[in-house]
């Protein structure tokens, strides 16, 4: 704890303080610092002004020094706290980091549920995969895409959506050969169509 360094005099005091002489002015307001520093008492003759004026002003002081470390425990723990929120937010920030963009956004759904449940009970968020083009061919290509990506959030398969329009530029059959590719090549993500390269025919007579 922070150590005090000065002591709050009153200003109702002073009335009282500049009645009597200044030499026990100055014993009461010594007495009444090292009180409040140390703790410590100090031997006034019982009944004296010192005595009198020092007992009616060493309630206060004492009062105002339990507040003061009370107000230095609560700082304390205050920041306490804030060290241990940082730590957590710097520890999630770093398990984070090292996701893919498709782990990142399952950690988003299932961060705030883990607390509450345990990992048998828990179950997948399901999605809605009802059709979603006219083209029944498209749409069961892009329903067999979801499944082998096991997409769990609507939001990521609207992204996927997106995705895929773009790169096929709404051409609904090169948008279902890029949806087979990735199945076929095993990859997570969607890209632009392979181009196919064909040999030229070998001619008879040629070596």
């Amino acid at each position: 704890m922070k150590k005090k360094s000065s002591t709050l005099i009153p200003h109702v005091w002073l009335k009282a303080l500049k009645k009597v002489p200044k030499e026990t002015c100055a014993d009461i307001l010594m007495a009444l610092i090292e009180l409040d520093s140390t703790g410590e008492l100090p031997n006034f003759e019982p009944g004296s002004i010192e005595d009198v004026l020092f007992s009616q002003y060493a309630e206060t002081v004492i009062e105002n020094k339990k507040n003061y470390d009370e107000q230095c425990r609560n700082r304390s723990e205050a920041a306490k706290k804030r060290e241990a929120q940082k730590t957590q937010l710097s520890k999630e920030s770093t398990v984070v980091g090292d996701m893919n963009r498709y782990d990142m956004m399952r950690y988003d759904v299932m961060r705030y549920d883990m607390n509450d449940i345990s990992k048998d009970s828990y179950q997948k968020e399901s999605i809605d995969l009802s059709e979603e083009f006219t083209n029944p061919k498209l749409n069961k290509a892009f329903s067999d895409y979801l499944q082998y990506r096991n997409v769990s959030t609507d939001i990521e398969k609207d992204r996927i959506k997106d995705k895929l329009a773009k790169l096929a530029n709404c051409d609904e059959d090169l948008m279902i050969k890029i949806l087979d590719q990735s199945i076929e090549q095993g990859w997570k993500g969607l890209f632009p169509l392979k181009q196919e390269t064909h040999k030229p025919a070998r001619k008879e007579g040629w070596e």
